[in-house]
């Protein structure tokens, strides 16, 4: 816990704690690696050692005490039993003397300089015993019992019998021989056991550090995943904490740690990420404030121009139908020019057959009187309506311009219809007094009276062409009545969608107020 917590007061980055870990099992490796191979070397080179040098060191040596037992018998045999000469035991050990253990010493010596100081000591103290002395005495027994007749020499024998007794000096120095050799074999062999035991110490020890570092590996690699882990585990709560907030609406920013380390980075990202989140919903709200503005002035406006449309075909209604009533009322004047001209025709043929038709003639004139005024009263009336259609054409703009012109016509024809029926009427009274100044004049009266009917016939046709421009502002104020109703319509609609625009807007402002920056 103590090395957690110095640990942990370094503050590492992830990346950091990942280098050093696996630096450290890396050295750990190396280090193993370099041990094995140090203690490896090492027991190879006992192995070596023991395989190269003390093994066959301790076979030679057993067969150069297994020589030295061999001689001994074969000297023996040659003093007391090989009484003929060149035997096979005798030639068999001057064979041993001298090739076999020339060769086999030979053997030792290639080894014996591997050997400890003291095994090389003992050998060469083995050797000269055996070169100086033994052979010596086997020589010489070899020399002296070279003949049969030599085995009769008492003397001889004496001599050679001394030499191998009990005590004797080849007996003795047999002995000592064979002792040294057991002494040097017993010596190689204690140092191939030390060469062994230190093979097998090292390959315990090797084990045992095995059994140790790996332990020492293991806890590494444990603290390593342990403190990663941790660390990732850390960084994951903070960066999941931080997206249920801003999940939740909440686009604050992020506090960050105190260390750069990886959950510095990415909180840092985070918050790069909640900046342009709140750039984009400034930008929205801004947009969503204009957007209200503009579609609250639309719907007004929309409803103005509804307004607008609706008193427009009100008030288009109403010109049609004053209109369609000078309409009615041109028609009737028309019908009462018509009456007229057949009265004054009627009027004309009686004044030719007789005077005494006069009285009627004035009643007839006192009634185009009359109907002059009718006439005058139509006039007047159109000429209102007229400058009303005036008005009204003014107001409808470009779509009420050629209204205007008809209403132009309307009222010049009205203007002349007046004139012509002030006119009419101011001749009617003349004729009138003059009928009644004088009958006799009434025949002068005729071309008067024509050129009445001709004013009337006039009248007649001004009608008649009035009542084609009331038709053609019929037409035009029909015309107008459907675009107004359109408009009325179009504005309508607007005015809805408008309402809708506002009520998207509201709720795109709702969805942004969810945010809190």
């Amino acid at each position: 816990m103590d090395i957690l917590h110095f640990f942990s007061k370094l503050n590492p980055t992830i990346k950091t704690k990942l280098n050093i870990g696996f630096i450290i099992i890396i050295i750990l490796l190396l280090f193993i690696g370099l041990y094995n191979i140090y203690t490896n070397s090492q027991s190879l080179e006992s192995a070596k050692q023991v395989v190269q040098i003390y093994n066959p060191s301790t076979t030679l040596v057993s067969e150069f005490g297994v020589l030295i037992n061999e001689a001994d018998g074969l000297i023996e045999d040659w003093i007391y039993v090989e009484k003929k000469s060149d035997t096979p035991n005798k030639i068999r050990l001057k064979n041993l003397i001298d090739s076999d253990y020339v060769k086999l010493v030979s053997k030792i010596e290639k080894l014996s300089s591997k050997w400890h100081v003291e095994e090389q000591n003992l050998f060469l103290k083995i050797e000269k015993k055996i070169s100086d002395s033994l052979f010596y005495h086997y020589r010489n027994v070899m020399n002296s019992l070279n003949k049969f007749e030599n085995y009769d020499d008492p003397e001889i024998i004496f001599d050679m019998h001394s030499l191998k007794e009990k005590n004797g000096k080849v007996s003795i120095l047999t002995n000592t021989i064979l002792l040294d050799i057991e002494n040097l074999q017993k010596s190689i062999n204690k140092h191939s056991t030390e060469l062994s035991e230190i093979m097998i110490n090292r390959f315990s020890s090797n084990v045992t550090f095995l059994l140790i570092i790996f332990p020492i590996i293991l806890f590494l690699s444990l603290f390593i995943v342990f403190t990663i882990s941790k660390d990732v585990k850390d960084l994951l709560l903070k960066v999941n904490y931080n997206l249920d907030r801003i999940k939740s609406g909440n686009l604050t920013k992020i506090l960050l740690p105190k260390r750069k380390d990886e959950s510095y980075f990415m909180l840092d990202s985070l918050n790069n990420v909640i900046s342009a989140f709140n750039f984009v919903l400034r930008e929205i709200n801004q947009s969503s404030e204009i957007l209200t503005d503009l579609s609250q002035k639309l719907n007004a406006g929309s409803k103005e121009i509804s307004n607008a449309a609706s008193v427009q075909a009100t008030s288009v209604s109403e010109v049609a139908e004053s209109i369609s009533d000078m309409n009615n009322n041109i028609q009737q004047n028309n019908i009462n020019a018509k009456i007229t001209q057949n009265i004054i025709i009627e009027a004309v043929e009686n004044i030719k057959e007789s005077n005494k038709n006069v009285n009627k003639t004035v009643i007839a004139l006192q009634n185009i009187i009359n109907n002059i005024n009718i006439i005058s009263d139509i006039a007047f009336q159109t000429n209102i309506l007229s400058l009303n259609a005036s008005i009204e054409a003014a107001r409808a703009g470009k779509y009420g311009k050629s209204f205007g012109v008809v209403a132009f016509e309307v009222g010049a024809l009205a203007e002349k219809s007046n004139n012509a029926s002030e006119y009419i009427e101011e001749l009617s009274e003349n004729t009138i007094r003059i009928s009644k100044e004088t009958e006799n004049k009434s025949l002068a009266l005729i071309p008067e009276i024509k050129k009445t009917e001709q004013l009337i016939k006039d009248v007649v046709t001004a009608s008649i062409q009035l009542t084609n421009s009331v038709n053609l502002i019929n037409n035009s104020v029909n015309e107008l009545t459907g675009i107004s109703h359109k408009n009325a319509l179009f504005a309508n609609d607007m005015s809805e969608n408008a309402s809708k625009l506002l009520k998207q807007v509201e709720i795109l402002q709702e969805s942004v107020k969810f945010f809190k920056t």
